[in-house]
C-alpha cells in the first residue's frame, strides 16, 4: 500500500469513530445542557418572581406599620432565597 492510501484509511477510520463518539455523547451533553440551563435559568426566574410577589404580600398584609423589619430588605432577600430554594428543590433535574 501506498503511503497515501494509508492516510487516507486513517482520516476515514478517525472520522467513523469521532462520529460514533459524537452521537453516543450527544444525548449526554443534551441532558447537561438541560440541567445547566434549570439551574441557572429557570430557577433565578422563577424563583425571584415568586420570592418578589411573596415578599409584596409580607410587606403589605402581614408586617405590621410600626414593625423594624417594614422598611428593611431582609424580608425580601430571605424570601426570594427561599424560594430560589424551593424552585431548585422542586426542578426534576433529570
Amino acid at each position: 500500500m501506498s503511503e497515501e492510501v494509508k492516510q487516507s484509511a486513517l482520516w476515514i477510520i478517525g472520522a467513523v469513530l469521532l462520529i460514533c463518539l459524537l452521537f453516543g455523547l450527544l444525548p449526554l451533553l443534551l441532558d447537561v445542557l438541560g440541567v445547566t440551563v434549570r439551574v441557572f435559568v429557570i430557577v433565578p426566574v422563577v424563583g425571584t418572581v415568586l420570592g418578589l410577589f411573596i415578599a409584596a404580600i409580607i410587606h403589605r398584609y402581614i408586617l405590621r406599620p410600626g414593625n423594624r423589619h417594614t422598611a428593611s430588605s431582609t424580608v425580601t432577600l430571605y424570601t426570594v432565597g427561599a424560594c430560589w430554594l424551593v424552585v431548585f428543590l422542586l426542578t426534576d433535574l433529570g
